[in-house]
């Protein structure tokens, strides 16, 4: 368990983890097949005082794991009595001394706290209310957990989003659900993709009312965000069903009689095609992990400093552990920003030369680096030098400041031509595929910081039959 920590994921998806990844990563470093930056350790706070914690914290992932694997059988009633349970649990620890040192460690430690990990069984519990239909509890619940100013601060933006959500749809309480977004707008720790969800769902209040208050103009004032340009494209459809792929097209450089070679893609390979006509030769489908990517081959140094207390526990991590708390940026700042400025004020030759330098020294580390995004440190350094300076210090800066927030929403495609150094980014959406609040954002801010950037949607088309022989 405590060989395990680092490895022990804060993202919903990944929340049921175990430590089975881990004597799988033992065996393959033991093989030289696995190899993690280097990076030293150290370490000023006591994650865990005694044995009690630790198995205090123990008691509460697995309490957690049950929850998971109540909701994933739908079995809400059971799901329902165990984050009760941890909700029990956790009022039971808050009179214990024990909260006073857990509130006091770092905000990226306090996640191996118990009180963290029943904050996270209270939040999953606002869902299973929702199922259960029982919205005033899941409000109740949800004000409960926006009191605490301790805990999962960085769920603050969904707690409120989702109470606005009940307030409005489920309980018909407009003028609370208003109040209840001010006073998300105010507070700090709503994020990017949740602070325009509660702009728009506040504009779409508001719409229903003739009022014209000073409100409301904040609000449509804040919510104005670049629409970016769309293209359509034409895809045929593929006429047979493939299991777990929604949708699927047939080459454009294939032909309704090619029975014998027929190459099927998913929108966003079709998308590539579409753009290597339009002369953009090179093309990635990465989402998140092509700009993480490039963040981390000019960011190397300042990722993986090893003199930032706590942030290196373990000698098998592919990032610091405060990398997606505030705290990563705010310990960095003066580095981080001088680098910004250093890259700012480079040639073309001197970026590229980073990254070269970054990838001959570090190349297959399990890290942020997704080195197989790219063929090669030419086909790496050839986005480079389309992207230019000033789009890649944007893109790095808003990485930085707030990784947690930013890292998802990123449009999936970046499509480049190194000979007339040209380069486009692109959000694929599909039949019936809607942007969602963070790649609106995320393609508001490319395009204000010059960046040639826009959605490609993909039309089905019926196709003929394609025979066997």
């Amino acid at each position: 368990m405590l060989f395990s920590l680092p490895t022990i994921s804060d993202d919903d998806d990944e929340a049921a983890g175990g430590q089975q990844q881990q004597l799988l990563t033992l065996l393959q470093v033991n093989k030289g097949e696995l190899t993690f930056p280097e990076y030293k350790r150290t370490k000023e706070t006591l994650i865990f005082n005694d044995r009690d914690e630790l198995i205090r914290y123990e008691e509460a992932r697995q309490l957690e794991n049950d929850i998971f694997n109540a909701v994933e059988s739908k079995n809400f009633h059971l799901a329902k009595d165990l984050f009760i349970e941890a909700q029990e649990e956790f009022d039971a620890q808050i009179s214990s001394n024990f909260i006073l040192r857990a509130a006091s460690m770092p905000v990226f430690l306090k996640r191996y706290t118990s009180f963290h990990v029943y904050i996270r069984c209270m939040t999953q519990g606002v869902e299973i209310l929702q199922r259960l239909r029982l919205y005033n509890e899941a409000v109740i619940l949800l004000k409960r957990l926006l009191k605490q100013k301790v805990f999962c601060q960085d769920y603050r933006g969904r707690w409120w989003d989702r109470l606005a959500l009940n307030l409005e749809q489920h309980l018909k309480k407009r003028q609370e659900a208003i109040e209840a977004i001010k006073e998300g707008l105010q507070d700090k720790n709503v994020r990017v993709g949740h602070r325009y969800s509660l702009l728009t769902r506040a504009l779409r209040i508001l719409k229903s009312t003739n009022e014209n208050d000073e409100f409301k103009k904040e609000i449509l004032k804040a919510a104005d965000v670049i629409d970016a340009p769309k293209v359509t494209i034409r895809g045929r459809l593929f006429p047979k069903t493939i299991i777990g792929r929604r949708h699927v097209f047939i080459s454009s450089s294939a032909t309704a009689e090619d029975n014998d070679d027929i190459t099927v893609l998913g929108v966003e390979a079709l998308a590539i095609e579409h753009y290597k006509s339009q002369g953009f030769t090179e093309g990635v489908h990465g989402e998140g992990s092509t700009f993480i990517s490039l963040y981390a081959l000019l960011f190397w140094d300042i990722i993986y400093d090893g003199s930032i207390p706590d942030v290196f526990i373990s000698p098998y991590q592919t990032h610091p552990l405060d990398l997606n708390s505030d705290s990563f940026f705010h310990t960095r700042e003066k580095q981080i920003l001088s680098h910004l400025e250093n890259i700012r004020l480079s040639t073309t030759e001197d970026i590229k030369e980073i990254v070269k330098t970054t990838w001959e020294n570090h190349f297959g580390k399990s890290s942020l680096v997704s080195w197989d995004r790219f063929t090669d440190v030419e086909h790496v350094m050839g986005l480079v030098a389309c992207m230019g300076n000033n789009l890649l210090c944007g893109i790095c800066e808003r990485l930085a400041r707030d990784f947690r927030f930013t890292r998802s929403g990123v449009p999936d495609l970046v499509v480049w031509n190194p000979e007339t150094l040209l380069v486009k980014i692109v959000e694929v959406k599909g039949p019936g595929d809607k942007l969602s609040s963070k790649q609106i954002l995320w393609l508001d801010y490319l395009i204000k910081r010059g960046a040639n950037a826009e959605v490609c949607l993909v039309e089905a088309v019926g196709s003929k039959k394609l025979k066997k022989e």
